[in-house]
């Protein structure tokens, strides 16, 4: 089950807060509609529900040292790939 992200559309009055808004808004908020229709599908680590076996196959890349990424599971299990 996945759900999607939404943030405020007032923009936030602390500055260090920005950056955060900004790019959540223009990036991972995806309407409902826009995930539904996608070939593929689009999932963010933080909401969504899976069930344990099922994780513990699919898992994140620990090998990703890199910032970003190391949840981006979902695209190998849509090509077959664990």
């Amino acid at each position: 089950m996945c759900g999607g992200t939404a943030y405020s559309q007032q923009k936030p009055t602390d500055p260090k807060k920005y950056l955060r808004w900004f790019y959540g808004t223009n990036r991972e908020a995806i309407s409902a509609l826009n995930r539904n229709t996608k070939k593929g599908f689009i999932i963010t680590s933080n909401n969504f529900l899976i069930e344990k076996p099922v994780f513990e196959k699919v898992h994140f890349r620990e090998d990703i040292k890199n910032y970003g990424h190391e949840d981006t599971f979902g695209l190998r299990f849509i090509q077959g790939r664990n």
